[in-house]
């Protein structure tokens, strides 16, 4: 859910930045595809490091969002965020980054995709189905959004 979250920021209006997030994206969404349980990334990311004191001024400002998620989100539909759902999400995940590269010529165009993404990431994260549903839908809108962006 990081990566898509970083490119709908300001930051995705940066050159290349875009790309960058969408390859992190398929990286992890390929490894969910094969259900690997712990996940691989290159070792400049697994490197970096960000301070505990950060982490922690980061986490006192996300609960407020996180007690309204919770009661927004309330695990329906779970079948939906197991098994060959999740397989599912993370090829859908994978084609709409595999999107990004074409629509990083138009400024802020990826965001649709990776919005989309998020959702999934979202979904996966609260283990709500309708949700889910939900990130289904936007991904089909986001390669409509595409293919009019592109034309």
């Amino acid at each position: 859910m990081l990566p898509p979250l970083l490119e709908i920021s300001p930051l995705g209006g940066v050159p290349g930045f875009a790309s960058t997030m969408a390859v992190v994206v398929a990286l992890v969404a390929g490894q969910m595809m094969f259900g690997l349980e712990c996940c691989w990334l290159p070792r400049v990311l697994t490197r970096s490091s960000v301070s505990s004191a950060k982490i922690r001024r980061a986490s006192e400002k996300m609960r407020p969002l996180a007690r309204r998620l919770d009661r927004w989100f309330h695990g329906r539909l779970r079948k939906l965020t197991r098994g060959t759902a999740v397989r599912a999400a993370a090829i859908a995940c994978i084609l709409l980054a595999c999107t990004v590269p074409l629509l990083e010529f138009v400024p802020f165009a990826s965001t649709a995709p990776m919005a989309a993404i998020a959702l999934f990431g979202l979904a996966l994260l609260v283990h709500d189905g309708a949700l889910m549903v939900a990130a289904f839908v936007a991904a089909a809108a986001a390669i409509v959004f595409m293919a009019i962006v592109l034309a």
